[in-house]
């Protein structure tokens, strides 16, 4: 294959004989010894061009955190070397308009006619789109160059070459060990195209992606991202993706966020359109984005929500894609195409910020004014200190990342008028919140995303939801069942519901700004106590010397930590079934009881629980088996847990997010280990040394048809008769409620699809087919609701939901369940 030199290399021969300083800069190919789009760079390769351009006037380069696997963030902050000189005081003036309080209009007029606006390039989001971490090395070519000065005059440009550099190496060190020499290999059945299970997907370490984790910044390469956005507050925020038919750019689609404005609605059209005639000048083929900017998690929307402009580029080449890719109408996708387009929709986001530079300033600040006034938010949000502690923690955690203000009360607060969220009924009334609650007042800089992280309904604008009714009329037309069709689904990308608080199910209530507490019953807490985790809120450990046992408050996260603890540390323990008292204390179902004449060490026993008090646990150490009401300590409503090892399949129809969201969980959260099962090697896996075993989302086969999956059922169902437990994730579930599985009376409710919508790790060419049946149904799924769940009193499953529950449903599944067993919550019917 013979590679087609840029459009630009003409005039770069002339720029390098005219300007010494371009001439002193080497290119990628340069270096890395291939030109433009002729391989795929490793992390290595990325440090290798970094030390060969580290000279330049136009350059600093920094690291701003570090990934699972240990991989340094980078950032290339590129710009003039005057402005480079000045940077410190452009950043404070660029957060000095973030936070517009008691800034006076001349102060800000001077502080927008000397400041360069911030244009963030983020690359590599995705690891696996490999031609965005490549296009970075080229962007930063020519801007280190000489050819953009007069643009860096009036820009910093912030360049993150790799934002989830585990994703990139993984991905490409399978791609420079399979795919064909020199030029691969176009044929789409070609291995290089089809990446073995979690070698190509766009998921961190964990398998979690993070382009739908920015906002909550579960993440440490996201909350080193979410950092450095505060840090630097761009005007404009570029996420580059891959891989489409066309290239896609900026533009404004439903459904939209209410507090998205018209002006930044008219932003996007503006950097859509100038964009729209570089690529037709160019010859590329392009398409206006079509989704909106709605759910907070992406990296597009963030920004927004914020002030910002933020945009995804979607290019066409690289990737799954290759080198090179036959394309089916004729022609090839190619990683050099892929580059260029996003080099070119690059320098269209640089010169229009550039020419535009003091009206984006403007706009941002307004914004940023605009959001000091709650207008029809609540004045505030109140979360109370009796929550879940690790949970609070969590909502905590993330408020304060994303430059939320947020105060805690240090002792009790009477307040007025406080609407509780959950349940949502009843008028305002007067509660009291206890020590370490949170005060989260609506009337701050940051009150624009305050609202879209807190409140209870995610608003769509009218004109959309009639859209969206007039397709899901159409959908009741048996003649318009073709798959191709639009559907009212599709309108919806991923998830519509999060609320933060009904979410993590804390106890929480809106308030209007005359009602909230004043400042001086709290205390500030400061961005610098969520950098990394936020440090915990402590529990407490009474009766540390006790003789006879130790009991464990249940219904929190923290109780789930005990038990992994306790069972690693090979203690004996109870759960207790019923409610009990003790003293002048009162334990709930889910309650854990070790007693010290059962543990093999007592001393190391104490200081186990004495960690896990630090850590926000409640233990009290009992000296006598009898409680003042409910099932006494020796009682056999104290039930024990037997030991036992847990299980995770992993690999074929799973899907990797599905697996990774566990994995992170049991080993990050918990504390809980797991062996990993191949699926490939299920059926002849001895399963008798394991108690549990998990089978996470997915798009399982049909036994029918699947020998593989027929033993596999088989293998399972002679497992569980014999007491084995196990676990069935959303398509999992789907698979074991299939009517080819005799031992389960659960099958999926008619009308709904098998497998599940809105979860997908990018619709790679080795993604499961639909089953032949599924075609064509006409599925309503539900893109986002938080339902009232009631639990079940008797149900072990429902240990620590002991009142009524908010619970999120984002899914196409819905199950008609045994008759014969006693589901562990449900959903009233209204």
């Amino acid at each position: 294959m013979r590679f087609r030199l840029p459009r630009v290399c003409g005039l770069l021969g002339l720029l390098a004989a005219a300007s010494p300083g371009f001439a002193q800069v080497p290119s990628p190919e340069d270096v890395l010894g291939f030109p433009m789009g002729g391989s795929v760079t490793d992390y290595g390769g990325l440090y290798r061009y970094l030390d060969a351009i580290e000279e330049s006037p136009r350059l600093r380069i920094s690291s701003f955190g570090e990934t699972f696997e240990r991989r340094e963030l980078l950032l290339l902050t590129i710009s003039s070397p005057e402005n480079l000189a000045r940077l410190e005081d452009i950043q404070r003036d660029t957060r000095r308009l973030a936070d517009p309080r008691g800034l006076a209009a001349d102060e800000a007029e001077a502080i927008v006619a000397r400041t360069p606006a911030g244009v963030f390039l983020n690359y590599g989001n995705d690891g696996n789109e490999s031609a965005a971490f490549e296009a970075a090395l080229w962007m930063a070519w020519e801007l280190l160059s000489g050819q953009h000065d007069a643009l860096l005059e009036d820009l910093v440009v912030y360049v993150v070459p790799a934002s989830n550099p585990d994703s990139h190496e993984r991905f490409a060190a399978w791609f420079k060990a399979t795919a064909r020499w020199p030029d691969g290999d176009p044929d789409p059945n070609a291995v290089e195209h089809r990446a073995p299970w979690g070698l190509s997907t766009n998921n961190n370490h964990y398998q979690i992606n993070l382009n739908r984790d920015s906002v909550w910044s579960t993440q440490p390469e996201n909350r080193a991202l979410v950092r450095l956005y505060l840090d630097t507050r761009p005007m404009v925020f570029v996420d580059h993706h891959g891989e489409t038919d066309s290239f896609i750019g900026p533009w404004m689609a439903e459904p939209l966020h209410t507090v998205l404005t018209g002006n930044q609605r008219d932003w996007l059209v503006e950097y859509g359109r100038a964009m729209a005639a570089d690529f037709a000048s160019e010859g590329f083929p392009y398409a206006p984005w079509e989704f909106g900017q709605f759910d907070p998690g992406y990296w597009d929307t963030l920004p927004n929500f914020t002030g910002s402009i933020g945009f995804t580029l979607e290019t066409t080449g690289g990737g799954w894609r290759g080198l090179r890719l036959a394309r089916a109408g004729g022609g090839e996708y190619t990683l050099r195409d892929g580059i260029e387009q996003h080099l070119i929709a690059g320098r269209s986001v640089l010169a229009v910020t550039a020419a535009h530079r003091e009206r984006r300033l403007r706009d941002y600040l307004d914004y940023r004014r605009e959001a000091l006034n709650e207008g029809e938010r609540p004045g505030g949000w109140l979360l109370s200190g009796s929550s879940d502690p690790a949970r609070l923690d969590a909502v905590r955690g993330v408020l304060l990342r994303n430059g939320i203000e947020v105060r805690e009360t240090s002792s009790e607060v009477t307040v007025r008028g406080a609407r509780p969220m959950f349940p949502r009924s009843g008028p305002a009334a007067e509660i009291t919140l206890p020590p370490g609650s949170l005060v989260v007042p609506g009337a701050q800089p940051e009150g624009r995303l305050l609202q879209v992280l807190l409140e209870q309904d995610a608003r769509f604008s009218e004109e959309f939801l009639d859209y969206v009714d007039e397709h899901r009329e159409r959908r009741s037309d048996p003649s318009f069942g073709h798959p191709d069709i639009w559907t009212s689904a599709d309108a919806f990308y991923d998830i519509t519901a999060w609320s933060a608080p009904l979410t993590y199910r804390l106890d929480a209530w809106t308030v209007g700004a005359t009602d909230l507490p004043p400042p001086d019953a709290s205390e500030a807490l400061s961005l610098e106590d969520a950098v990394a985790d936020p440090p915990p809120t402590e529990g407490e450990f009474r009766n540390q010397d006790a003789e006879y046992g130790f009991l464990i408050a249940g219904g929190t996260d923290h109780a789930i930590r005990a038990a992994a603890w306790l069972l690693e540390a090979a203690v004996p323990f109870r759960v207790a079934t019923a409610a009990f008292e003790i003293g002048a204390e009162s334990f709930g179902r889910g309650a854990l009881l070790a007693f010290a004449g059962e543990a093999p060490d007592v001393p190391a026993l104490r200081a186990g629980l004495a960690e896990l008090a630090a850590a926000g646990a409640h233990v009290l150490g009992v000296d006598d088996p009898l409680t003042a009401s409910g099932p006494h300590l020796g009682s056999d409503q104290f039930v024990q847990v037997a030991r036992g090892r847990v299980a995770m399949a992993m690999g074929g129809p799973v899907r990797p997010s599905a697996y990774g969201s566990p994995w992170y969980l049991f080993e990050r959260r918990f504390g809980l280990g797991f062996t990993a099962l191949s699926w490939d090697r299920l059926a002849a896996t001895d399963l008798r040394d394991y108690r549990v075993l998990i089978l996470p989302d997915g798009s399982y086969p049909d036994p029918g048809s699947d020998s593989r999956a027929g033993r596999i059922l088989d293998h399972l169902e002679e497992w569980t008769n014999r007491g084995g437990v196990l676990v069935a994730m959303r398509g999992a579930s789907a698979w074991l409620a299939g009517e080819d599985v005799a031992w389960t009376r659960t099958r999926l409710k008619p009308g709904f699809a098998s497998k599940s919508a809105f979860m997908t790790d990018g619709g790679r060419p080795d993604d499961p087919s639909p089953d032949p049946e599924e075609v064509g149904q006409p599925t309503e799924a539900i893109p986002g609701a938080i339902l009232r769940a009631l639990p079940n009193p008797e149900s072990f499953l429902s240990f620590g939901y002991e009142e009524p529950f908010p619970v999120m449903v984002w899914s196409s599944l819905a199950f008609e369940p045994d008759p014969g067993i006693a589901v562990a919550a449900r959903t009233p019917i209204p």
